[in-house]
């Protein structure tokens, strides 16, 4: 008896464990791939103005590749950086902010932002005088 009450608390464990990894990695990717995707724009201020421009296909594979998105609410963050993934010469702009990466449109869609985009979008901004249009 003991030890299939060992055996059924262990199992109990190890579902819970599998669990508890799948979620953790359950991300989607974005509903677009690299491919189709003619520019990455990134704006870092409230103006309308397209501040870096990403144009090369190699780095917007990278960049798209990066964003696995998993599910949040609203928040109440002021999302004044914007990246829009240009598709067919329309924009598809996310709304951002260190802790939110959210799709907008006909409907809202809120995601936690994804670290290695961030790093990124961040380290592009860096790398420039926004001051400037700049484009690569």
């Amino acid at each position: 008896m003991v030890g299939r009450v060992a055996l059924l608390t262990f199992s109990v464990f190890v579902v819970g464990l599998v669990i508890a990894i799948l979620s953790s990695i359950a991300a989607v990717s974005v509903p677009f791939k690299g491919v189709d995707v003619s520019e990455v724009r990134f704006r870092y201020s409230p103006s309308d103005s397209v501040q870096i421009c990403v144009r090369d296909a190699v780095r917007i594979e990278e960049i798209v590749d990066t964003v696995r998105l998993r599910d949040s609410g609203p928040c109440l963050c002021i999302h004044v950086y914007e990246a829009a993934f240009v598709i067919d010469g329309k924009e598809r702009i996310a709304r951002l902010c260190s802790g939110c990466f959210d799709f907008m449109g006909q409907d809202v869609s809120y995601f936690k932002m994804p670290e290695r985009f961030y790093e990124i979008f961040l380290a592009y901004r860096d790398s420039t005088n926004l001051e400037e249009y700049w484009e690569h």
